[in-house]
């Protein structure tokens, strides 16, 4: 797979939000637990978040 270039970010509120590299909103979620850390993988397959309650959440995305 090439690399892709994608940012995440985090609200205060709980939601994820994936956007490529021109801004635009590729997906987003709802997280079970306040987000304390955000990581995107290496290759733009997914995001890792560390959550307050100390769980760890991987959301993966799959191509169409």
């Amino acid at each position: 797979m090439p690399w892709v270039h994608r940012d995440a970010a985090a609200t205060t509120e709980r939601h994820v939000f994936v956007l490529d590299a021109g801004g635009q909103m590729l997906w987003q979620a709802a997280a079970p637990d306040d987000i304390q850390s955000l990581i995107c993988a290496p290759v733009g397959t997914g995001v890792l978040c560390g959550l307050q309650s100390g769980r760890i959440l991987c959301m993966e995305w799959q191509r169409e």
